[in-house]
């Protein structure tokens, strides 16, 4: 049995609890012998048991002989679920504790968490990691025991990424998605500041591996991104790069995080990977939209609501030349870091709070071109953003000409020979520089609860005269219509009596 050292380093101020993991060994080709301990000076808890695939998720099913990739509430809560509650108990009770947690597991077995690379220990542990910290992220986070006689384990320290692959795939491919969520987890911490659960972990298998689940499948627990090929040949690498990178974006957008509906959580996710890559790395944007086109082909929901994210984004900077839509999202995830949301955030919500943060002239005119999101998102395009952008540049002059807005040159776009967006007039560049997590996050939030004001139809009522005038024309039509009905009934009463008495 390979175990990892212990740590004690307890002082008399800080309580320490020692939460110890092992994986004793495969008893079939699916089941693990695993035993669980919570020690402290207040707590002895012990258990021990089996812990196999639940089909019913789908980050459940990750449990073979040779490799498991689960999230930890899932071992703690299939073989010792009251270590659970506990450390709940110690994350939300005062004082100044710590958890030491040890993993161990079989000669020639290799393990990672999705604490690894973030300074609590070692790859591999032991972690040493307050208990808030592991009740609010990493519980609900994943880890990984692989056999290394099947698996290759690569620790790349310069990247601070664990990338753990079956060792008859081959290495060319896996470059392509280690490239994608290299590139992802970059942007992303760029535009809205480091996650605690930021991709650090990549684990690539074969077609054969964990039967519960079918080829070209993947999923993210924030820190681990899992991903089941269906071949080991090129003809994959669209999938594997979009894939990728839409898996990376989960970093940031998920369960106890900045968490939605699917409006909002997986759309969200799926533009702001691509862009990523479109801004970025035009050799792996063109690799990834040509998978993206197929499920535009079919109208795959994500797809869809994708391009609603994009024509907001894109309205966002038509009407106010700044990036309102990721301002939007970097306030959201900021203030889910530092205070939390108790509900989940949609679409719906991220249009308000984009309208209401802005000041007069730039909101009025954003909420007048919002109407146009959908139009612009129901006509595909096979350049970026991927919508009809004319519906948003060209009712932009009619636009601010009802909400009164000062008359402006529309911000015009070029795409360049490598496929970059840039704005070329009417905007200063803007650099995204690299926050801490939440370092202005309470400050940037502001969400009025006042409901989103319909300024167009307000602006054209406002003088009196159209809306009038319309009210006499309706009034009229309303008449006209009542002494039409009142003749045809007239003539069939006549109709009626005339044939009674003949």
């Amino acid at each position: 049995m390979a175990a990892v050292s212990n740590l004690t380093d307890e002082t008399d101020t800080v309580q320490q609890y020692n939460l110890i993991i092992v994986f004793k060994e495969p008893v079939s080709s699916d089941v693990w012998h695993v035993s669980i301990a919570l020690e402290g000076h207040d707590s002895n808890i012990n258990c021990s048991g089996l812990l196999g695939p639940n089909v019913y998720y789908l980050q459940t099913r990750s449990v073979s002989r040779d490799l498991i990739v689960v999230p930890i509430y899932y071992v703690l809560d299939k073989v010792c679920p009251q270590i659970i509650s506990e450390i709940q108990i110690l994350a939300s009770s005062s004082g100044n504790k710590t958890l030491l947690i040890t993993i161990h597991v079989p000669d020639n077995y290799m393990v990672r968490s999705s604490m690894d690379w973030r300074s609590y220990g070692p790859a591999g542990g032991p972690y040493r990691v307050d208990p808030e910290s592991f009740a609010r992220y990493y519980i609900f986070d994943g880890i990984v025991v692989a056999n290394r006689r099947i698996y290759d384990i690569n620790d790349y320290i310069e990247e601070n990424v664990t990338v753990i692959i079956q060792r008859n795939i081959p290495e060319n491919i896996v470059k392509y998605a280690v490239e994608s969520l290299l590139i992802v987890r970059s942007t992303l911490t760029k535009w809205l500041g480091p996650s605690p659960r930021s991709p650090r972990i990549l684990v690539i298998v074969g077609p054969e591996e964990h039967s519960f689940l079918p080829p070209n499948i993947a999923h993210s627990m924030g820190s681990i991104v899992y991903m089941k090929l269906s071949s080991h040949t090129e003809d994959i690498l669209p999938w594997l790069v979009h894939t990728a990178a839409h898996e990376t974006s989960h970093g940031w957008f998920n369960h106890g995080m900045l968490y939605g509906d699917f409006s909002f959580q997986e759309a969200a996710a799926e533009f702001l990977a691509m862009k990523a890559l479109h801004d970025n790395n035009p050799r792996l944007y063109r690799l990834a939209v040509n998978y993206l086109n197929d499920m535009l082909d079919v109208n795959e929901q994500y797809s869809v609501w994708m391009r609603v994210n994009a024509a907001l984004w894109y309205a966002g900077i038509q009407a106010c030349d700044r990036d309102v839509y990721i301002d939007t999202v970097r306030r959201l995830y900021n203030l889910s870091i530092t205070t939390g949301l108790k509900d989940s955030i949609s679409l719906l919500d991220v249009i308000k709070m984009m309208v209401e943060e802005l000041q007069s002239p730039c909101g009025e005119t954003l909420e007048a071109l919002v109407g146009r999101v959908l139009i612009a998102a129901s006509t595909r395009s096979s350049t970026w953003p991927l919508i009809d952008i004319s519906s948003l540049s060209v009712n932009l002059r009619t636009m601010t000409n009802l909400t009164g807005c000062p008359s402006r040159d529309l911000v015009n776009y070029t795409v360049q020979q490598h496929g970059k967006l840039n704005v070329t007039t009417g905007t200063e560049k803007r650099e995204f520089p690299e926050n801490s997590v939440a370092r202005h996050g309470k400050s940037y939030i502001h969400i009025n609860e006042s409901r989103i004001k319909q300024i167009a139809i307000k602006d054209i009522n406002s003088s009196g005269y159209y809306g009038n005038v319309r009210l006499i024309a309706d009034r009229y039509e309303q008449i006209l219509w009542f002494l039409i009905g009142l003749g045809f009934g007239v003539i069939f009463s006549i109709v009626i009596v005339s044939k009674r008495y003949i």
